[in-house]
């Protein structure tokens, strides 16, 4: 059960190791581990969001520390504010409609990418703005704008987002 007390980390962990074919969204690429776990963090950050303050249970201390839960639509939305630029292969993938094969370096750097992005424009507002709160903004509030949904997004077949 979840836990005020509890890092909310654990509960994400405690969902990967449960149930490691839905989110256990992690990668070797280069002999470096990329781990982004998109839905796990999904879950418990919804969680987090919506019952932290009738449940203390949900009310994570550290609740904010989840990251951003990066897809194909928060990438899509840093492509259109030309915070990311992928290589020239890649962008012409996407742009054609071509599968991005799921685990490939491409879709792999393509998301940590987005979450690095991410992380230093927080790291700028001197973190008065969470990843995942960022996260929330790009992917439902940008990515939602006429103009960006017209922006094509990679295409990967995956569970994890």
């Amino acid at each position: 059960a979840a836990s005020k007390d509890q890092p909310v980390g654990d509960l994400v962990w405690d969902l990967i190791r449960t149930f490691p074919e839905t989110f256990d969204d992690c990668y070797t690429i280069n002999s470096q581990n990329v781990c982004l776990y998109k839905k796990a963090q999904l879950v418990v950050g919804e969680m987090y969001h919506r019952f932290r303050a009738e449940d203390e249970r949900f009310n994570f201390a550290d609740g904010l520390r989840l990251t951003a839960y990066v897809d194909n639509v928060i990438c899509a939305s840093l492509r259109y504010k030309k915070i990311i630029v992928p290589c020239d292969e890649l962008t012409a993938m996407i742009e054609s409609n071509q599968l991005v094969p799921k685990a490939s370096e491409d879709e792999v750097a393509l998301r940590a990418a987005a979450l690095v992005a991410i992380q230093r424009v927080v790291s700028n507002t001197k973190e008065s703005l969470s990843s995942n709160e960022l996260g929330n903004y790009l992917w439902g509030g940008l990515g939602k704008a006429p103009e960006v949904r017209k922006f094509n997004r990679h295409a990967t077949k995956t569970v994890f987002y």
